[in-house]
């Protein structure tokens, strides 16, 4: 990326920045969770209430690819859903008890895969049609087959679930994904968007984003999508929920916005999937742009250096905390004289001498301590 040379007085460093280079996989292990709340839902629904369905989120319905990345920094307020996943005990009377226990046992075998679980709770969906009972059933049943691709039965499954009101936000959403895999986008982004209308604290608020705003991008509704990303004050710091707010800036021609949330994933979350397309997006808005492309400061780039180090990356480290050395020209900068010593660790890691640490001048006394830190691990 093309970074600007400035001698710039920054703060002092304190300490080694801890940018985390832990990698999970993305949305909840997508596929395998979605089928699993459903069951897991119905199975333990005696148990605490609502547990499952906040724990196992439904999966993004638009893309298939696993996602990794690094945990995201902390939200300081409103990031957190304001609700609980549902109450599902419909009711206390014998008859209720005894469909509860049942519907467990069968959606324990669905989701288990046991022979015949299928077609014994297809025939319980049918003999309850007429109570809350029967929906849930119809609900366990319209995620097997989703997690099939088989969208025109799970659609029909969801269409029986629409009775249970309590649940009614996860069958819309798993309708919206059922009408998505039969190209009926519309109809998709409509069940989206009641979602995000009547449940606007939805414990699944990330993965009903995740799936509205690209759909919204591709029907043409960037602002749409634009605003409901920004409405959710957790999408600064989700780099999955940056690069959609990024490219529907991109698609709406706001490229000084769009160049902003690509240089948060980029810098930032450097360690993510995400920012692989985030760095190709930016060379190509940068050459739109030119002289008016909005270059990252020299703390971006501090930033993804260090995360690169963290990561033990060293090759990579090296090659970014060189480019921050570029844009310190002060010797007594500290931050400059980081950047010399993470390059000389760099070096030393990749097989170098570890007099380049040794011999290294650092003035500045925190830097310096950094420096004499590094030394011990490198004689083991």
């Amino acid at each position: 990326m093309p970074t600007l040379s400035a001698n710039t007085r920054t703060p002092r460093p304190r300490g080694i920045a801890k940018i985390a280079a832990r990698k999970v996989t993305a949305a909840r292990f997508r596929a395998a969770a979605a089928l699993s709340l459903c069951a897991l839902m119905l199975a333990f629904a005696s148990s605490a209430a609502g547990t499952p369905a906040a724990r196992r989120q439904p999966a993004r319905f638009h893309k298939k690819k696993k996602i990794k990345k690094p945990a995201a920094a902390p939200c300081q307020a409103g990031c957190r859903p304001a609700t609980a996943g549902p109450e599902l005990i419909a009711g206390d009377t014998p008859e209720d008890q005894a469909r509860q226990i049942e519907l467990t046992e069968l959606a324990r075998d669905l989701h288990n895969a046991a022979p015949g679980a299928y077609n014994k709770l297809s025939a319980f969906a049918a003999k309850n049609a007429a109570n809350v009972w029967g929906a849930r059933a119809a609900l366990a049943l319209g995620y097997e087959e989703q997690m099939k691709n088989h969208y025109q039965q799970a659609l029909g499954w969801f269409n029986k679930a629409r009775g249970d009101t309590l649940l009614r936000e996860y069958v819309l959403y798993w309708t919206a994904q059922a009408h998505r895999g039969l190209g009926r986008s519309k109809e998709a982004l409509a069940d989206l968007e009641t979602v995000e209308r009547d449940y606007p604290n939805t414990a699944m608020k990330e993965q009903l984003l995740e799936s509205l705003a690209p759909l919204a991008t591709e029907l043409g509704r960037t602002q749409d999508a634009i605003d409901a990303l920004n409405s959710y004050p957790a999408t600064d710091t989700r780099p999955t929920l940056l690069l959609e707010r990024a490219q529907a800036y991109q698609a709406a021609h706001q490229l000084p916005r769009a160049a902003r949330d690509y240089q948060a994933i980029f810098y930032k979350y450097s360690q993510s999937d995400e920012a692989i397309p985030a760095g190709a997006a930016l060379q190509r808005i940068l050459r739109e742009m030119r002289q008016e492309y909005p270059y990252p400061g020299v703390e971006l780039q501090r930033l993804r250096a260090q995360a690169f180090y963290d990561a033990h990356k060293w090759k990579d480290a090296r090659a970014e905390f060189e480019k921050l050395l570029g844009m310190l020209h002060d010797p007594q900068n500290p931050n400059r004289q980081l950047a010399e010593l993470r390059i000389a660790e760099a070096r030393v890691q990749l097989k170098g001498p570890i007099k380049l640490v040794v011999l290294l001048m650092t003035p500045d006394f925190e830097v310096d301590a950094e420096r004499l830190s590094a030394l011990s691990p490198l004689y083991l």
